[in-house]
């Protein structure tokens, strides 16, 4: 797909970047006033129907979805604050603070939100059918180790991160198992191999931490440390985290995903200022639910 833009002088382009952020919202809701007075209700009409189909109703009955919100809320410790987020966030939100070091007290934070997440999960289990509960921790440093020793390229991961058919052990031939679970596992690897040590260091540091904390609580839940992480690599800082749930169709979904960022840190000037932040895949819950 080409892309087209409007020419304009450096002067002009310089005066948007630089110009007080009333300025440019006052030229853009112009610009968009004058463009929404040459549409006719027939236009809007065909947008909707051939062109812009997220403009289009969930096909989610919002009962469910209330009924879902209601077993979450009910869920979750009393210590999590409930907010409604805005429908709208600042400009350059995502693309300034969501680029790619760690202190200790942020591991309570993430156990603490894991553990919440299986109670939901766990409460969830009295209506639909699920068969098994899997968390998979990565550390992404360790990620980008594997990689830069295949040479894979990057990008291409980013712009695959969320097609399932893109293998990135067997498109680049890692020959590195997918998911660890116990330390029996790791003796299995190839310790020629440059990352093997930190392979090994790395697990026997995210089982201290987390592992073996939650697997005392959730004896029958499987804990892994993931290789082969596609999704989030610039987005979280360090450590990142799924929560992967198989249902009785026999098929099974990415349901939670999240991490630590760097965010509030960025905002506030303060290095030393982390995140927890995960989120629930909902309507995919809300079909499966439903049925």
């Amino acid at each position: 797909m080409s892309i087209t833009k409007i020419e304009l002088s450096n002067d002009d382009i310089q005066k948007l970047i630089d110009g007080h952020s009333n300025e440019f919202n006052s030229t853009m809701l112009d610009i968009v006033d004058r463009r929404v007075s040459n549409i006719k209700p027939n236009n809007i009409l065909k947008n909707y129907t051939e062109k812009h189909t997220y403009f289009e109703p969930s096909k989610i009955d919002p009962r469910v979805y209330n009924e879902i919100s209601d077993i979450f809320f009910n869920s979750v410790d009393n210590d999590f604050e409930c907010i409604e987020l805005s429908p709208i966030n600042p400009i350059g939100l995502n693309s300034v603070l969501t680029e790619t070091n760690l202190e200790n007290n942020m591991y309570d934070s993430l156990i603490l939100q894991v553990r919440n997440w299986i109670k939901v999960i766990q409460k969830l289990s009295e209506k639909i059918k699920i068969n098994s509960i899997e968390v998979n921790i990565c550390y992404l440093p360790l990620i980008k180790e594997i990689y830069s020793a295949y040479e894979v390229n990057m990008k291409r991961i980013l712009s695959n991160s969320v097609n399932p058919d893109f293998d990135v052990f067997k498109i680049y031939n890692i020959d590195v198992c997918n998911n660890i679970s116990k330390m029996e596992e790791i003796n299995n690897l190839n310790k020629t191999k440059s990352y093997f040590l930190s392979i090994k260091n790395t697990f026997e540091f995210i089982y201290n931490k987390i592992f073996n904390i939650l697997s005392e609580e959730y004896p029958d839940i499987k804990f892994n440390l993931q290789l082969n992480r596609k999704s989030g690599l610039n987005y979280y800082s360090d450590i990142c985290y799924e929560i992967v749930v198989g249902f009785d169709n026999e098929k099974s979904l990415v349901l939670v995903d999240g991490g630590i960022t760097n965010w509030t840190g960025k905002i506030l000037s303060d290095s030393k200022e982390k995140c927890v932040t995960s989120g629930m895949g909902l309507e995919y819950l809300a079909k499966v639910y439903k049925k």
